[in-house]
C-alpha cells in the first residue's frame, strides 16, 4: 500500500515533485533536518 507524502514549507524553498519511495523509518530524519532540530535523538538503526 503506498500513500503520499506531503510537505509544506511556508517559504518556496521547497517546490517539485518527487515521484521517490520511501519507508517510515525515512521520514523521521528528513522531518527534523527540514525544522533544523539539533538535539541528539535515539537513533537505532538496523536493529
Amino acid at each position: 500500500m503506498q500513500f503520499p507524502l506531503i510537505i509544506f514549507s511556508g517559504d518556496s524553498s521547497m517546490q517539485g515533485i518527487n515521484n521517490k519511495i520511501v519507508q517510515q523509518i525515512d521520514i523521521m530524519p528528513s522531518i527534523l533536518e527540514l525544522t533544523n532540530y539539533n538535539k541528539n535523538i535515539l537513533h537505532l538503526e538496523n536493529q
